[in-house]
């Protein structure tokens, strides 16, 4: 849809957090890897914006699977 992110790309937001990865009509949606500002992180599947089957760190390093 004209306006949103939609396919493969790299979205960096004003605060310091990035996600790489898929979009579809304006929202994180499939494959990706987000590093939030904090240093945590997820690299997995997303649906509607949300994670939901992957990877995520703490800001320590602690491994957590997301299922």
């Amino acid at each position: 849809r004209e306006g949103f992110k939609h396919g493969q790309g790299v979205y960096r937001d004003a605060n310091g957090d990035m996600y790489e990865g898929q979009f579809a009509n304006g929202v994180r949606e499939g494959l990706g890897n987000c590093v939030w500002k904090n240093k945590e992180s997820f690299s997995g599947i997303w649906n509607n914006d949300k994670y939901i089957e992957g990877e995520f760190y703490d800001a320590e390093g602690q491994k957590y699977q997301i299922k």
